[in-house]
């Protein structure tokens, strides 16, 4: 779950089988075309879904995507002029991927626009239960899909934070048990350029569990038995088996 300044809620996950209230559906596929049953590609298997609500907490769209395989959205982070960015992981291909082995490191990328419009409406009086027709503020939401990046290696791997920085979207990913970052950077299309990739090492059997920003830094949190991973000066000797973590790299990735 995700707040944006301006009160706006964004929920990620997964879901299996129907999915009420889904206003865009999107599934992403090489090999499924149908983009309207709200069951998915597969109804016995999951897919991810994302959910944002008003300020006032009414659904302004959903969205679900997924594979003939599992899918599951781990991430979610707001962009610049309603934007939103999903990460996660797939044992599929997303549309024009191929899956590496297992599961995959996914990225998806969302832009809506709300319109509003007075029209004609049924009015139930609060009072007497009255029906009567008048004029009523109809509101529409059109989400539009921007960015589908998929990696992966021959193991299991995840996207499990991503965050948005400026004209930018970061991604960590757990790879082949690897602490791994990506930036991309957001084109005038929408697309996505990789523009920098940072190998943090082997978490031997640990995981990443969040990351920020804060200043010109990306801090990342998560657990490690690796006493020394890549690219980070030690401050706190660590103490032996698995232990926690936080470190911090510049936000353009670039080791210095």
């Amino acid at each position: 779950m995700l707040f944006r300044s301006d009160g706006k809620v964004a929920i990620a996950g997964s879901v299996t089988g129907q999915l009420d209230g889904v206003l865009n559906t999107s599934l992403k596929t090489a090999s499924t075309t149908d983009l309207t049953n709200t069951k998915g590609a597969d109804a016995t298997v999951s897919d991810s879904f994302v959910t944002v609500f008003s300020s006032a907490g009414d659904e302004l769209w959903t969205r679900r995507s997924g594979t003939n395989a599992e899918d599951e959205a781990l991430s979610v982070s707001f962009g610049a002029n309603n934007t939103l960015y999903v990460a996660g992981r797939t044992k599929g291909a997303v549309a024009g991927a191929t899956n590496a082995g297992g599961w995959d490191s996914y990225l998806r990328g969302y832009s809506w626009v709300t319109t509003t419009k007075e029209v004609l409406g049924e009015i139930i009086n609060p009072i007497t239960k009255v029906a009567t027709i008048g004029k009523i503020t109809q509101t529409t939401t059109k989400v539009t899909d921007t960015i589908v990046k998929q990696t992966g290696t021959g193991s299991d791997d995840k996207a499990v934070a991503t965050v948005t920085d400026g004209n930018a979207v970061l991604v960590a990913s757990k790879e082949a048990g690897k602490a791994v970052l990506r930036r991309y950077e957001i084109q005038a299309d929408g697309s996505a350029l990789l523009t920098s990739t940072r190998d943090l090492g082997d978490l031997q059997g640990g995981d990443i569990t969040g990351m920020a920003l804060n200043g010109g830094k990306l801090v990342l949190i998560g657990s490690t038995r690796n006493s020394g991973l890549s690219g980070a000066t030690v401050t706190h000797a660590a103490g032996g088996g698995m232990d926690a973590f936080a470190l911090s790299v510049s936000k353009d990735l670039v080791a210095g």
